[in-house]
Parts: C-alpha cells; sequence; structure tokens
C-alpha cells in the first residue's frame, strides 16, 4: 500500500496486479474499497492499481465529513504524480469522480470506463428540486445502516454525496474535455447526466461485463 497525499490528507493506493501492458486505476463506489476493483484485475492486461477514496478503507476520514465526487476526483488527480499515464475504470459514485478527473487531466488519463455501481445517480439535475433528493428517507436509511453494521470500512458520512446534485452540463463540460469516456451500458434505466454524456462524439457505449468493457478500454 501507497500513501498518496491529496490536499490536506493522504488516501490509500493499493496495488493488484502487476503487468506489462497499460495500467489501470480503479475508483471504487460509495462504501465500497479497493476490494470492489479486484475482479477487474484479472482481465487487464497491464498493472492495475486502486484507491481507497477518501473515507473508505485505510484513506483517511475527513472533518466536517466534506465528501464529494470533486474530492473524489482529486484524489485520483494526486494519484497520477505516481503512477503516471492511466487509463481509468470507476463504478457508481466513482465513475463520476473518474468523469470529472478524466476532463481535468486529458494529458495523462488516457481513456475512462464508467460502470453502473452504489451511487451512480446522486441528487438528480437540480439543487432546488426537492422531489430527487433523498432527504428523510436517506436519513432514516442511514441510521438502519449503521446500526446494522453496514457501513463498516468507511465513514458513514460519505453516504452524503447522494444528495449531492449532478448537473447535465456540469457533466457535459468534463467529458467533452475528456480524451475518450466509454459508458458501460446494461439494462438499467440511467441518471440524467450518462444520458447526455451519451450523445457526445467522443463517448461510446459499450457492454458493462468487465471482460468486454475493458477490453475496450484496452484499445483506447
Amino acid at each position: 500500500m501507497i500513501r498518496i497525499p491529496s490536499g490536506r490528507y493522504q488516501v490509500a493506493l493499493h496495488k493488484l496486479q502487476d503487468g506489462e501492458g497499460p495500467t489501470l486505476l480503479g475508483l471504487h463506489g460509495v462504501g465500497g474499497s479497493h476490494r470492489d476493483i479486484a475482479p477487474l484485475a484479472a482481465v487487464w492486461p497491464g498493472a492495475v492499481y486502486a484507491l481507497d477514496l477518501a473515507g473508505h478503507g485505510a484513506s483517511d476520514r475527513l472533518l466536517g465529513s466534506a465528501y464529494s465526487c470533486e474530492t473524489w476526483a482529486a484524489d485520483a488527480d494526486a494519484t497520477l504524480a505516481e503512477l503516471g499515464e492511466v487509463s481509468l475504470v470507476g463504478l457508481g459514485s466513482g465513475g463520476f469522480a473518474a468523469l470529472l478527473a478524466s476532463g481535468a487531466r486529458p494529458d495523462l488519463i488516457r481513456g475512462t470506463l464508467l460502470l453502473p455501481g452504489p451511487g451512480l445517480s446522486g441528487g438528480g439535475e437540480d439543487p432546488r428540486d426537492r422531489s430527487t433528493a433523498p432527504g428523510r428517507a436517506f436519513h432514516r436509511q442511514l441510521v438502519q445502516a449503521i446500526e446494522a453494521g453496514e457501513t463498516q470500512g468507511c465513514d458513514p458520512m460519505v453516504f452524503e454525496i447522494d444528495r449531492h446534485p449532478r448537473p447535465r452540463r456540469y457533466a457535459r463540460a468534463f467529458a467533452e474535455a475528456a480524451t475518450a469516456v466509454l459508458l458501460g451500458e446494461d439494462d438499467t434505466a440511467q441518471p440524467s447526466w450518462w444520458q447526455e454524456i451519451s450523445t457526445l462524439d467522443g463517448t461510446t457505449a459499450v457492454p458493462s461485463d468487465p471482460a468486454t468493457a475493458l477490453a475496450h478500454l484496452a484499445e483506447r
């Protein structure tokens, strides 16, 4: 495990696999850890690394629970200083963080694959529209999860990111700046930001099964 400085805290970077091909960096979904990326390593031709994003696993917890997909995108960006050029894969909320990182650093991220997973949707399109935000129901679920021990291994407040809006135009701006974005499509309905970037010329839909999706990413 490597400790990576990211702002005023540190995140844990785990090496899952050696290899001679392109390097893959994985970002897990909310409530997960680097272990969620491990199944992808078996079908990637090169070295595979995975982060414990801030608030998860062996990474630092943040005072004031200031978690966001932007925070996790910054964790990925800080990791590029250690790894150099990478291909990026993100699950759920880690996918949205991966999208932000790929648009901010197209010079070092050769391609990005977004896959369904926990926290994919976020809080909807408009922060003023409370009908799409989890609100009190979210907090009841959070309390129940804490009492049941289901948040073991992460700061329970990371789940607040499910309340954060993800506007379509915001997502589109990062997707347009990225080198290449692949969307792992399955049969489930996708959030509005995902639908928005799926219309762009630089975005490609691929099957969401890991072997097929990562094969497409490795070609980038």
